[in-house]
């Protein structure tokens, strides 16, 4: 099972409405179509309409939930109509509008949201290296949490996935040194203390003349001095399977 088909699971948390008329968007000359299905979370649905609901309507929640769904299904058939709708209601802003609810949901605990913002703008932007670096990020942060749950497969499943996201940005950007810390740290969790060793030394190389990342930089020694005697295991274990004994 994808991310996507874990992800449409989700959907179950909206209903879809449509409005009676369409309605203006303020200030801005944007229109919200009255035979466009919109979002609405179904535990807030009660305070999101009271008795005009051309006139009740919470566009700041209609931002997040048009962008919930864009990051929860990319083949979703209003897709770019609501994309379209996000332009309006953020002003042409969506990037900066979407990492800050991201920012948000980080501070209140919920990554899972984040991430599935960030998917969004990952759709939409998908040339920025920033976003999908955040994106990673995003994504392992909500593998810290779902095993703190104690849900340890699905959390690993998440790992998985954020270092396909950092692997991929390092291929296409191999001078991304944040991209290589971080899977030197993803390689340690998951035992490739080889692959950990290399990351982390690139790192190191990138990073050589940066005299504000000094901490970091310590950090990173020291876990290739811990893992160090799992390195040589590694590494004897290869020779010994090629025949080769030096």
């Amino acid at each position: 099972m994808n991310l996507s088909e874990v992800l449409k699971k989700r959907m179950d948390e909206w209903v879809f409405i449509e409005l009676k008329e369409p309605v203006s968007i303020p200030k801005t000359q944007g229109v919200i179509p009255s035979n466009l299905p919109l979002p609405i979370r179904t535990e807030t649905m009660a305070g999101w309409v009271k008795t005009d609901i051309g006139t009740d309507i919470q566009l700041d929640n209609l931002i997040v939930d048009l962008a919930m769904i864009m990051g929860i299904d990319e083949s979703f058939l209003h897709y770019q109509t609501y994309h379209n709708l996000l332009e309006e209601l953020t002003n042409h802003q969506i990037q900066a509008a979407l990492q800050q609810k991201a920012k948000a949901f980080f501070e209140l605990d919920m990554p899972d949201n984040a991430m599935i913002l960030l998917r969004t703008l990952t759709f939409l932007y998908p040339k920025n290296q920033e976003l999908q670096f955040s994106y990673g990020v995003s994504i392992e942060r909500f593998a810290e949490k779902r095993i703190k749950e104690g849900a340890g497969r699905a959390g690993t499943y998440l790992y998985d996935l954020a270092s396909k996201e950092y692997l991929r940005l390092i291929q296409e950007a191999p001078e991304l040194y944040a991209a290589h810390y971080k899977l030197g740290h993803y390689y340690v969790y998951s035992k490739q203390y080889r692959g950990a060793k290399h990351q982390f030394q690139r790192f190191l190389d990138l990073i050589a003349n940066q005299d504000n990342l000094d901490e970091i930089k310590q950090e990173v020694v020291e876990t290739l001095q811990a893992i160090s005697p799992y390195v040589l295991y590694e590494e004897a274990v290869v020779y010994s399977q090629a025949g080769r004994f030096e």
